[in-house]
């Protein structure tokens, strides 16, 4: 998203092509119950229009483009808000990439969290063993667990009260702002960790050798540029 609209399908595609084993991307819910891939609960960051998601259908949303003007001006306009299941589209021509999928609280909290759950497993079915559900809400966390779903707890705190909730979840990755983790090792347990944002290859290295799992950028393109790090991403032959 460093050099692209965030949660497009341009950027989506070029984090692919650029040898991403994992993608990341935001889901949200319109008013008619379909889920979108957008971030914020408003329009106004991404798109340049107003008012929230959930007074918006669905069939009104994909027609906006989600460009952010503030950033990138007119350089991509008509870049839409896509469907989740036009990211998984993506997914689906490329033999290699998987998907960390965080589902909005904001969504969870006005359409209530089962009814936006089960709409959001029953569309990622069929990428069951190529998605990890993932999300703030630790409640959630349980209902995908319960469902047998790959799901990664998205940490708001690091801290000894988080570090409790995320034994009692079993989430299968915590994911946390590096910012977040203090100096040494992060907590040790059944779990993978990925951090984010980092866009320094020296930083991901530096957290790779503390046995961090996965790291989030931003700009894949420079981690796939840096020498060490290149390496050791997806194979793309």
């Amino acid at each position: 998203m460093s050099a692209y609209p965030e949660n497009t399908l341009l950027g989506i595609s070029q984090a692919i092509e650029h040898g991403a084993c994992f993608v990341e991307f935001d889901v949200q819910c319109g008013r008619d119950g379909e889920l979108i891939v957008h971030h914020d609960a408003t329009l106004d960051r991404t798109t340049g229009a107003s008012g929230r998601v959930f007074e918006r259908d669905s069939s009104e949303l994909v027609s906006i483009s989600a460009h952010e003007p503030d950033r990138f001006g007119d350089r991509f306009a008509g870049e839409k808000i896509p469907l989740l299941s036009d990211a998984l589209a993506l997914l689906a021509n490329s033999d290699n990439c998987h998907a960390f999928v965080e589902i909005k609280c904001e969504s969870l909290d006005h359409f209530g969290m089962q009814t936006v759950m089960d709409r959001l497993m029953q569309t990622l079915h069929a990428f069951s063993r190529r998605c990890i559900i993932i999300t703030f809400d630790a409640e959630a966390i349980r209902y995908a667990k319960s469902r047998h779903w790959t799901t990664g707890w998205v940490l708001n705190h690091y801290d000894e009260r988080h570090k409790q909730i995320a034994r009692d979840l079993h989430a299968d990755y915590l994911v946390c702002d590096y910012r977040k983790i203090p100096p040494g090792k992060p907590w040790p347990g059944n779990w993978q960790w990925m951090l984010y944002d980092i866009i320094e290859p020296d930083l991901a290295l530096e957290f790779a050798a503390q046995g961090v799992d996965f790291i989030e950028t931003g700009d894949i393109g420079n981690m796939a540029r840096d020498p060490v790090l290149g390496i050791r991403s997806c194979d793309r032959d």
